[in-house]
């Protein structure tokens, strides 16, 4: 079956989510994991930037909340593109294995309004806390923009230019790969809606809101009598294992939103006219007009072209 089209706009922040094959817990915090994650988000937002507002690791996925400047529409799927082959790459150099790292594409959803967005954002940071990994956000040891969201530090990361190393010569020539190690940092901006308050005015209210959550979590796990993993519990869990009681998949939401009718309005006032119009211009595409105009937010298909080859 095949797949609806991206909606990219300017006018929505999205909530992207990313699982690896089979859960297994790939992402299981280590400082090797740490600074893939950063480093080839830090490198994705340089080569295509689009606004990072949030980013939060989990043991077998992650969340991340972005949006778009007008003239960083066109640059949405290249940066989930290198993002997602990036960090497949690196995490099967660093477990010396082969084979998929995530299990799909990722899972991109529009957020409707500003509810909906504090709400993915608060679902995305204390994630770890809900599942029972750690009683604290700034207890979880993998890799997170929480530090910048709560009080603003910098976040910078190291990684190995192997197009230059190998440009240079690599091993054949036994060049030293330190000499190719380059930095990254990883710039969040302010989440849509905020940006009239002052940055310690978004990092108060960020603590505030996770602590509250933290709470209510807490409340939660005492009434059910269920432990923390912590971080030793962490540390004890292999890479390659699988969740032994898998949550079931649920389907995937056309978009966030705080109430039924916003969900529905945008349905039918933004999503719905996108997709008519999408495959109305991909029928005429397919029947030869490659001229048809598609959409504003969507990715076009390439033009295919015919290469001749001359016989002798």
């Amino acid at each position: 079956m095949a797949r609806k089209p991206r909606f990219w706009s300017p006018d929505y922040p999205y909530e992207l989510t990313l699982r690896t094959e089979h859960r297994m817990f790939l992402l299981k915090p280590d400082p090797d994991t740490h600074n893939i994650l950063g480093s080839c988000l830090g490198r994705a937002l340089k080569k295509y930037p689009v606004k990072l507002h949030a980013f939060f690791s989990n043991i077998n996925h992650f969340h991340c909340i972005f949006s778009l400047a007008p003239d960083q529409v066109q640059n949405a799927s290249l940066f989930l593109r290198y993002l997602h082959g990036q960090t497949g790459k690196q995490l099967n150099i660093h477990y010396k294995r082969t084979g998929r790292v995530w299990s799909s594409r990722g899972h991109v959803i529009p957020i409707v309004d500003q509810d909906a967005l504090l709400t993915q954002l608060l679902y995305a940071a204390t994630n770890v806390v809900k599942d029972g990994l750690v009683a604290k956000v700034s207890h979880w040891p993998g890799f997170s923009t929480l530090d910048q969201l709560a009080s603003g530090a910098r976040q910078t990361f190291s990684y190995l230019d192997r197009t230059a190393w190998w440009q240079a010569g690599g091993w054949w020539r036994r060049i030293p790969k330190e000499n190719f190690i380059r930095t990254v940092d990883v710039v969040i901006s302010p989440l849509p809606g905020w940006e009239h308050l002052a940055p310690h005015e978004q990092q108060s209210l960020f603590r505030r809101m996770v602590r509250d959550q933290e709470k209510e979590f807490a409340e939660i796990r005492e009434r059910e009598g269920r432990p923390v993993l912590g971080k030793a519990g962490l540390m004890q869990v292999e890479h390659l294992a699988t969740p032994q009681s898998p949550k079931k998949p649920t389907p995937i939401p056309k978009c966030h939103a705080s109430s039924k009718e916003s969900r529905d309005a945008f349905i039918k006032d933004v999503l719905k006219p996108f997709w008519d119009s999408y495959r109305e211009a991909s029928g005429r595409f397919r029947s030869g007009n490659y001229t048809a105009e598609f959409p504003l937010g969507s990715i076009p298909p390439p033009i295919p072209t015919v290469r001749a080859v001359q016989r002798l």
